[in-house]
């Protein structure tokens, strides 16, 4: 009876060093996972600028154009 206590209580322990451990990765990914989403919404952003930067450039070459025929 002893003996199954024991072996109980050690797997009972090992459970709880490995849901810690678990609880460890979870909430690394949490961590890398956000700073992802940062990154990408960085991303998002400078493309948009990079769009209305090209747009703008190709309105007023547009407009120069019509200004100043050839």
């Amino acid at each position: 009876m002893i003996t199954l206590l024991c072996q109980q209580a050690s797997i009972s322990i090992a459970n709880a060093l490995l849901f810690r451990s678990v609880q460890a990765g979870t909430r690394e990914n949490l961590k890398m996972i956000a700073a992802q989403r940062e990154f990408l919404e960085d991303a998002r952003r400078s493309r948009e600028d990079a769009l209305k930067a090209t747009k703008a450039c190709i309105i007023i070459r547009l407009f120069d154009l019509c200004s100043h025929p050839s």
